[in-house]
């Protein structure tokens, strides 16, 4: 019994526990696999959320791009870029549009309008004081992380590298221009944690707070509201944030502008060169020592010029010299791609320099590895390259300055209006193989000015022809590739033309309006601005006049443009250098030649002043016009005395008690072109209605041309070939056909037989060629001119036995008459009373058809009469014959006028003599000329219409009055060194160019009428408000070198003579220090971007000439014109005020100058390196970037010329006690203007309006409190230094202007995005720090550009054809090129935390 009992017992335990070990064994297998799967679901989550947030990403650059691309292709407006946003203003008005932010906010397109205060214009409403405590708003995008070696790094900029709050050089390394602050820059408002530089670096902070983005789960997008529980607010269209539809993920970001940085790509550090305007030892080192070829960073306004020394050595200017500046120099050469030291002026200036062969930049983070290739020949790999030495001492230091630097910037090259820019570099263009003279700079220059259909460039064929250029007289459209021939460059001027009658460059008229407004149809008749656009073409035309590069084709030597060897004697002569002749447009090139269009105003204006205009080339006017009266014969009343030349008295069979008087003409020639290549021209004069003239004398009437003696007097003889009078004359011709070895020019192309002169007197850099040039003659047969044979009564015939039409005619006078009184007896016709005309001509045949100016015979015109000559022939005849006579003496002193002669000239009227260039007809098809419009007038020191009676009676007994300048511009005393010298002034009170200045005499500037006198402005209509005086327009150019300041048109340099180791170039007078072709040293470049740097060098040209507005040339600088200011600023008229009228630098808009050195930096309409004006940095106005400028100011130097140096500033013996002239720019106190305008709420549209800005030299005491303090110092700083001439003073923003911008083609886009998940329990509408979970994250940059492909389809249909719009008059409706960019992400940069 008992053990039964038991039994059931011990098996119940036992079986209990075999089924806890296996229920033990089955939970621990389902603990494993549950475990097992969370892991695996875990991993699963992370992967997605990983795909997620690459998915973030991407939206955070695609709502950046987004931004960008609706912000550059907004319809009727202008755009502009800058870090942080995209701005948009209305095409036709300039009023602000709209604001893209480039940066994640509430608001991300805000319209202008809305944007009240300047501190809404800069955005500073969205950088809260309290963003750090609101971290489910806002994120710090430049929030530090560790490193490896555990050192902070900062994803955008690091603070560290500001290391004094107030950087003293060179004790900080702060880069120039960068600081930052607790401060918003408007309204002074503070940001939360912001640490400033103090004892410990790694302190410092500087957060870049912006909003978060928040995604929904169907993408759905948003941010949060201000509210103290920020709630999930979508966007407009976007959905609600629920349980069913959380927030899965949020990114932010913020987008700055490559453009803003310094390209490491393509600057490196400039070293200074200008030609030189004064005598100063710092000008004498320019002619010394000027730029070698491919010494690019001495080329003014190459993006090489742009200093890194910004970056790498702030504070300091480095100059070449000492052992130590030559290294930082050379450390610098050796970090630039393809910029080099090994030659130039780092050399001695004796060898030209070698390009390197370092491949260019992938990013900055390359800069810190040495690519010895440029040493080698050959790339070197990775694991063999070296640090560079500039950072082999701090190689971290790379990474800080990543903020301030670029191998990816780039600008685009169109119009404010989205239309190409034309490129300023001619391009050669002869397409027959033996005429070929194409470069490989042309080749890359065309490449980037060609677009769709048509080139956007000049294309020149030959210098010489004043016909080829604008027509298809010669190279017609079945020579072209593009099949349209020569007549491209008049399509290509209408092309301008339109756009200057657009108004969609950001102001409410147009250039058009804003020039000819005075006439009735300016909408039509583009008179002023036409005629000035033409010449910017022209300007263009003749720019490198003497290239010194070889053809790419097989073409050798090369031939340049300036030199001519023409076979046809009839037509310009033999090797005429330097010369450019200007395209007849007026003839030649419709439409710009129809009347009342561009060229021809045929229509009345405020009196008879109609006029043909044409553009400009370098060839010489007449600035001075004067009648020789000479003693020629007398018969004395007495038989006892001796007879003064008896052949001729016999001839002229003359009475007893007779004098016989010769007239002759002479012209002082002038070319507006002045400087280097020099000319040696081809040039003429004409001078009809001369058989007019009448000369009276007291108790003797007037006598015609060989008129009777008296009633009983001998008839005039009679030639028994023509049947007319021997004394017979009407038109004369002077020229000058074979200047170039008439002189001791002698270059190697002159041929040997003509090398035979001694004449010294020639200087051929421009300006006033003296009245010498015209002292040649010609022997053959002139279409315009009558060839009858018609003797001159002189000495026996010799080998120049039938000489061009000299003064035949001879006066009768008696021999006790004292003075005689000049009279014409033209009545009536085509042209004034009493008017001669002279027509100037550009060949030896004068080619007459078109420049004439016309001088008025004035009644009371009394002169003494001659007395014998003196030492010169006793007629012209004679004279010019000794001239010309071969021998040792030949052309040696080609004087023409003696002492003994009378001379009264006429001079223009007001001094500006590049209007009797431009101005080709006076008049043309009208019935008479109001005299007021008149250019030339009577010298002001015998002009009976302004001097007083008593002082007429003077003058009636002065023999010689006149203003007459050599060669070169030295006063010029007629009839040799004990002559007559010129008069400056009415004989009373001496006239000057610039008011308060005592020049020296013999660089004074060839100036006659005083700018106070009624004459001088009497052609200026009545109501037209600006000054046109010299002193305020200060629209004169400074000479080069040792030459007078006068009415020049800034031609560029295009090289002088190398220095020889006696009086450098530019200071010497010597015949000829040009370079000739076949002698140019292998050293010596004319290089495209060394010769023209921009635009801006077209400031020089009038820009009123078809109005006649003196002094008055375009604004391409700060106005300093006292009173109403300047015609060239803005809301200015020829009319008078005009609102809405833009600035004359709206112009440059049109223009761009392709760079193609050291590489195509230039592609099709894209320049790279360009910095942004619009720095400031929104919405983070507490950070100043402003480096980029830096680099490109620290280039500079500007020359400011002192009022009182009058007497020494072109003296090269003064050059040391001239002193110090030039001056380096002060950036910071410069860009005090830039931060006004910045705080102003107001950014700049166009690159242009950097002219308006003040350069503010170093070391001046010029004070910088305000922009406003800064204008008001530069005005009285100027004012001190009024010998600066307007080339000079635009010159520093010609260098500046090309490498700046407003707008942007790249950008670099910072981004964090996160993948989230929000908890069960919270409010779907909000994320809980702490509670919803941040499941990954990324971080870093990425590189976006915007391209035009050149070869898109688009660009060859009617839409985008915007030349042939403009011929058609509906350039104005034409599509923005912006449409048809294309952007692409360039590369990624993961930023790890």
């Amino acid at each position: 019994m008992r053990g039964s009992h038991l039994r059931p017992t011990y098996r119940q335990g036992t079986a209990l526990l075999p089924a806890l070990l296996i229920l033990g064994m089955v939970t621990i297998v389902v603990v494993l696999f549950f475990s097992m799967s969370t892991v695996q679901m875990r991993s699963s989550a992370s992967q997605a959320a990983v795909h997620d947030v690459t998915t973030l990403q991407d939206m955070a650059m695609n709502n950046a791009i987004g931004q960008m691309r609706m912000g550059t292709t907004e319809s009727k407006a202008l755009w502009i870029s800058q870090p942080g946003a995209i701005r948009t203003y209305i095409a036709n008005s300039g009023l602000g549009s709209r604001v893209y932010k480039l940066y994640s906010a509430r608001d991300m397109v805000v319209e202008n309008s809305m944007l009240i205060s300047a501190s809404a214009q800069n955005l500073e409403t969205d950088v809260p004081n309290d963003w750090d405590a609101r971290p489910g708003t806002y994120t710090d995008l430049n929030e530090p992380a560790l490193d490896e070696a555990g050192d902070f790094v900062f994803p955008i900029v690091d603070p560290r590298v500001m290391d004094m709050v107030s950087p003293t050089y060179p004790d900080s390394k702060v880069p120039e221009g960068f600081q930052y602050s607790q401060h918003l820059a408007v309204s002074n408002a503070s940001i939360n944690g912001v640490r400033l530089p103090g004892n410990t670096a790694s302190m410092q902070r500087l957060p870049m707070p912006v909003r978060w983005i928040y995604v929904l789960q169907d993408g759905s997008i948003g941010v949060m509201d201000d509210s103290t529980s920020p709630k999930f607010t979508p966007f407009s269209g976007q959905s609600l944030a629920s349980k069913e539809n959380p927030i899965v993920g949020r990114y932010a970001f913020w987008t700055d502008d490559e453009s803003a940085k310094i390209n490491i790509n393509t600057a490196s550090e400039a070293i200074f060169w200008d030609t030189p305007r004064c005598a100063t030892n710092r000008e004498i080192e320019f002619a010394v020592k000027p730029p070698v070829r491919n010494e690019v960073q001495r080329f003014g306004g190459h993006p090489a010029t742009t200093c890194l020394s910004t970056v790498f050595f702030p504070g300091e200017k480095l100059v070449p010299g000492s052992t130590t500046m030559n290294q930082k120099l050379e450390q610098l050469y050796a970090i630039t791609p393809r910029v080099n030291a090994d030659g130039g002026i780092m050399a001695g200036n004796s060898v030209p320099v070698n390009f390197d062969t370092d491949r260019l930049y992938a990013s900055v983070d390359e800069l810190l590895i040495d690519d010895p290739s440029d040493i080698s020949g050959f790339p070197l790999a990775g694991g063999k390259r070296t640090v560079q030495a500039l950072f082999a001492q701090e190689p971290a230091r790379v990474k800080r300055l990543r903020f301030f630097l670029t191998s990816e910037s780039r600008a685009p090259e169109l119009t404010a209006a989205g239309t190409p820019r034309v490129s300023i570099w001619p391009v050669s263009y002869r397409p027959e193989p033996q005429n070929n003279k194409r470069t490989s700079f042309d080749n890359v220059s065309a490449f980037a000015s060609t677009l769709g259909k048509h080139p956007y460039h000049f294309r020149r064929s030959g210098a010489a022809s004043n016909m080829d250029d604008f027509s298809n007289y010669y190279n017609t459209e079945a020579n072209d590739p593009f099949g349209v021939g020569m007549i491209h460059n008049n399509h290509l001027a209408q092309y301008i033309i339109e756009g200057a009658r657009s108004v969609k460059q950001g102001y409410a008229k147009s250039m058009t309006e804003k020039y000819d407004s005075r006439h009735a149809s300016w909408s039509t008749s583009a008179y002023n601005m036409g005629s000035s656009l033409v010449a910017m073409l022209e300007y263009i035309r003749q720019t490198n006049g003497n290239d010194s590069t070889h053809s790419t084709k097989n073409v050798s030597p090369r031939v340049p443009v300036d030199a001519y060897t023409q076979t046809s004697a009839n037509w310009i002569g033999t090797d005429t250098l330097g010369q450019v002749a200007a395209v007849n447009m007026t003839y030649y090139s419709a439409p710009l030649n129809t009347d009342n269009r561009s060229l021809k105003r045929n229509q009345n204006d405020e009196g008879n002043d109609r006029v043909w205009n044409t553009g400009i080339g370098r060839e010489f006017t007449v600035s001075e016009f004067g009648l020789v009266f000479i003693l020629a014969a007398e018969n004395p009343a007495s038989g006892a005395a001796p007879k003064l030349n008896p052949d001729l008295v016999s001839k002229l069979k003359l009475p007893a008690g007779v004098k016989a008087i010769q007239v002759g003409v002479v012209a002082e020639g002038f070319c507006a072109a002045q400087g280097y290549t020099m000319i040696a021209p081809s040039s003429s004069f004409n001078v009809t209605q001369l058989g007019s003239l009448r000369i009276d004398t007291a108790g003797f009437g007037a006598r015609g041309v060989g008129g009777a003696v008296n009633a009983l007097g001998p008839p005039p003889v009679q030639d028994t070939v023509s049947g007319e009078p021997y004394m017979g004359w009407g038109s004369l011709l002077h020229n000058v056909s074979h200047l170039q070895y008439l002189c001791k020019i002698k270059p190697k192309e002159t041929p040997q037989s003509g090398r035979m002169s001694t004449g010294d007197w020639w200087v051929g850099w421009g300006g006033s060629g003296g009245y010498w040039m015209y002292a040649d003659s010609d022997t053959n047969a002139h279409s315009q001119i009558s060839s009858l044979r018609k003797s001159d009564f002189d000495t026996p015939a010799n080998t120049l036995s039938n000489p061009a039409m000299y003064s035949r005619g001879y006066f009768l006078v008696p021999s006790n008459a004292t003075s005689m009184t000049i009279s014409s007896s033209r009545t009536g016709g085509v042209m004034v009373d009493r008017c001669l005309e002279i027509r100037v001509g550009n060949q030896r045949d004068g080619d007459y058809g078109d420049r004439r100016l016309m001088v008025e015979i004035p009644q009371n015109l009394v002169v003494p009469v001659p007395a014998a000559p003196a030492a010169l022939g006793l007629t012209f005849s004679k004279r010019y014959k000794d001239v010309r006579t071969s021998g040792a003496t030949r052309f040696g002193a080609p004087e023409i006028i003696d002492v003994n002669d009378v001379v009264r000239t006429w001079v223009v009227r007001h001094g500006d003599y590049r209007l009797p260039y431009q101005r080709l007809r006076e008049g043309a098809g009208a019935v008479g000329v109001d005299a007021r419009k008149r250019l030339m007038v009577p010298h002001p020191a015998w002009d009976p219409a302004t001097i007083s009676a008593g002082r007429l009676l003077i003058t009636r007994t002065i023999p010689q009055i006149h203003a007459f300048t050599k060669s070169g511009g030295k006063p010029h005393k007629v009839g040799g060194p004990g002559g007559v010298s010129p008069t400056f002034g009415d004989g009373m009170t001496s006239s000057s160019l610039v008011n308060g200045v005592t020049y020296n005499s013999d660089v004074r500037p060839d100036f006659v009428i005083d700018s106070a006198s009624a004459t001088f402005r009497a052609n200026v209509p009545a109501n037209y408000p600006y000054s046109v005086n010299p002193t305020d327009t200060r629209d004169w150019d400074n000479g080069t070198g040792i030459a007078p300041d006068g009415a020049y048109w800034n031609k560029p340099d295009d090289g002088a003579q190398v220095f020889d180791g006696s009086i450098p170039p530019y200071f010497s007078q010597n015949p000829w220090d040009g370079v000739n072709i076949n002698q140019r040293p292998a050293n010596q470049t004319t290089a495209p971007n060394q010769l023209i740097p921009s635009p801006v060098m077209f400031g020089s040209l009038p820009s009123a000439p078809s109005t006649g507005l003196q002094w008055t040339t375009f604004l391409f600088r700060p106005d300093l014109t006292p009173g109403s200011g300047h015609l060239g600023s803005a809301d200015h008229s020829t009319k008078g005020n005009l609102l809405g009228a833009p600035p004359d630098h709206t112009l440059l808009d049109w223009f761009w100058m392709p760079v193609v050195q050291p590489y195509p930096i230039s592609e099709p309409f894209s320049t790279a390196g360009k910095v942004n004006m619009n720095y400031r940095i929104v919405p983070f106005t507490n950070i100043t970037r402003a480096t980029g400028l830096h680099a490109v100011l620290k280039s500079e130097e500007l020359l400011a010329i002192p009022t009182n140096a009058g007497m020494t500033y072109k003296d090269y013996t003064q050059a040391n006690a001239n002193g110090k002239w030039r001056h380096y720019i002060d950036a910071a106190a410069t860009l005090t203007q830039w931060e006004e305008t910045f705080n102003q709420g107001r950014f700049f549209k166009n690159t242009g309006e950097v002219c308006e800005q003040f350069l503010v030299p170093k070391d001046q005491g010029i004070p910088s409190g305000s922009g406003t303090v800064v204008r008001n110092a530069m005005r009285n700083f100027w004012n001190n230094h009024r010998l600066t001439g307007d080339n000079t003073l635009e010159r520093p923003y010609a260098n500046i202007y090309p490498r700046l911008t407003t707008r942007s083609n790249t950008f670099r886009v910072h981004f964090r995005a996160q993948t989230l998940r929000k908890a069960r329990s919270s409010d779907p509408q909000t994320f809980l720090e702490g509670k919803d979970t941040i499941i990954a994250e990324r971080q870093g940059d990425a590189l976006v550009e915007r391209a035009i492909d050149p070869n898109d389809p688009a660009l060859m249909t009617d839409d985008y054809d915007y030349i042939n719009k403009a011929r058609n008059g509906t350039l104005s409706s034409a599509k923005s090129l912006d449409n048809l960019y294309s952007w692409r992400i360039r590369s990624i940069r993961r930023f790890s935390r």
